[in-house]
């Protein structure tokens, strides 16, 4: 992909999706690469934005979106805080939606912002200094799971309610002292694998057991169309 300098950047991302692919990126400086998200554009519509520590790794697509070309961009706590505020329904101008990166600048305006960043006002709820990274990103594709891209795929598939996934993580904890645990999941051989209760344990607490119900999974794609995508020659922030 062709670099442009910094300086030059142009990003433009919903800001609560710029907020939801903060939580998955790394803290170590020695990957200081992966301290920030990798946006890219999208070969149809709007841009990709990825972010990974390594362990999970998140890929949300924003049909609205643009970049002029892949970018690492980072931002402080207090910025991504800020795109991930619920403002007041009655108050529009306090309501995070737009984040843009404009050369080494990054701004958050609120909901319904179309206008020019450099005009500063009521409308702008952070503004920063916030170069980008200036580093590779790793090829995220490589770790794609092979998922058929058809809504027919026969591969088992069950639906589950991510607050009560965190509630047997929270359990395990507690229990264990530790500040993570690991949960395993596993559907009775014997059964049939939608709409089977699902087992939840974990090798560092033997003495915990638990059983989730599955939630209805099965209108929901195993992979969006969106990510089906033209994998680029050199999948890099920086070349």
């Amino acid at each position: 992909m062709t670099h442009i300098d910094g300086s030059k950047r142009i990003v433009r991302v919903d800001a609560k999706k710029f907020a939801a692919a903060a939580i998955f990126r790394c803290h170590e400086e020695t990957r200081y690469y992966l301290n920030g998200i990798y946006v890219e554009p999208h070969h149809e519509s709007g841009v990709i934005m990825v972010a990974t520590d390594g362990h999970r790794m998140a890929v949300i697509h924003d049909p609205t979106g643009y970049a002029n070309a892949p970018f690492i961009c980072k931002a402080s706590p207090r910025f991504y805080a800020a795109c991930a505020r619920r403002g007041a329904k009655r108050d529009q101008l306090k309501r995070p939606g737009q984040v843009q990166f404009i050369g080494r600048t990054a701004y958050l305006t609120c909901e319904g912002f179309d206008d020019d960043v450099s005009i500063i006002g009521v409308t702008h709820l952070e503004i920063e200094y916030a170069p980008e990274i200036d580093g590779t990103y790793p090829n995220w594709r490589r770790v794609m799971p092979m998922i058929k891209d058809d809504a027919t795929c026969a591969a088992p598939r069950f639906g589950v309610n991510a607050a009560y996934v965190a509630d047997f993580a929270t359990a395990l904890t507690i229990i264990s002292g530790m500040k993570t645990a690991i949960v395993t999941m596993t559907v009775d051989s014997d059964a049939e694998f939608v709409g089977s209760p699902i087992a939840v344990t974990s090798n560092g607490v033997p003495e915990f057991f638990g059983v989730l119900m599955p939630a209805r999974a099965d209108l929901c794609p195993p992979r969006p169309a969106w990510l089906t995508l033209p994998a680029p020659q050199k999948n890099e922030a920086a070349e």
